[in-house]
């Protein structure tokens, strides 16, 4: 059974999803179009500053272009841009977590920017780091040793 998010706009769905990125904010705190501009670009999905605001300000109709760049550059689900209900995917996603990790993503909330933006950097590194470990192991003909059946 689909849920619907109540009352959460285009803007309000990107701006959360940008928050952890420091690059994407202006220092008064304002998001800022010209490097979240930058961060389609990036990620392979050009969206020019101008058309992100119109389409923040609500004088430009959400395109599906518009809808696959934000999902690309940002990862927000398709249908959550689209306005419609939660797929069941997203919807187990949601009840599934554990309380020790939604009681930890309060206090993630909580931290200073400063904090924030740090913390999520560590992250972002260590999950990097893990990608590049998996694909030279995939690619090596070095056997791991499982210390464990040892």
């Amino acid at each position: 059974m689909a849920k619907e998010i109540p009352n959460l706009t285009f803007r309000q769905l990107i701006e959360a999803a940008a928050k952890p990125y420091r690059e994407l904010w202006k220092g008064d705190g304002k998001l800022s179009l010209g490097a979240l501009a930058r961060r389609y670009t990036a990620k392979g999905h050009p969206l020019s500053e101008a058309s992100l605001s119109r389409i923040l300000r609500g004088r430009q109709e959400v395109g599906e272009q518009a809808i696959e760049a934000t999902h690309l550059a940002l990862g927000i689900p398709r249908n959550l841009l689209r306005g419609e209900p939660m797929s069941a995917e997203i919807e187990k996603a949601l009840t599934d977590y554990k309380l020790s990790t939604l009681l930890l993503a309060q206090r993630l909330e909580s931290l200073p920017k400063d904090e924030y933006y740090a913390l999520n950097e560590q992250i972002e590194r260590i999950l990097e780091r893990e990608k590049l470990l998996k694909e030279a192991m995939r690619s090596s003909n070095v056997t791991p040793i499982d210390r464990a059946k040892r």
